[in-house]
């Protein structure tokens, strides 16, 4: 799994190291290639997502591509509850 990198040195899942949250500036890339590479995505980052994908600022693409990734690599139980709470909410 390479470019993962785990939040202080620490996994909530032993085998799926979590990216850091980039929430704060969204960059769509960086999640797709994170979740790629299997990393789990903060809920943070799942839920700035589907806003601004909901706002307009993220292409079709880049979102089809994000949901690639999620479909090929799966998503952890938190992280389908986060992206299930976002839609939910949006």
């Amino acid at each position: 799994m390479r470019g993962c990198l785990n939040v202080d040195g620490r996994s909530e899942f032993a085998s799926l190291p979590v990216s850091p949250p980039v929430a704060e500036s969204l960059n769509v890339v960086r999640l797709i290639t994170h979740k790629r590479d299997g990393c789990a995505l903060a809920p943070d980052d799942l839920a700035a997502l589907v806003r601004a994908y909901t706002d307009g600022d993220v292409p079709d693409y880049q979102m089809a591509a994000f949901l690639m990734a999620a479909y090929l690599r799966g998503l952890s139980g938190p992280e389908a509850g986060a992206l299930t709470e976002a839609m939910l909410h949006s």
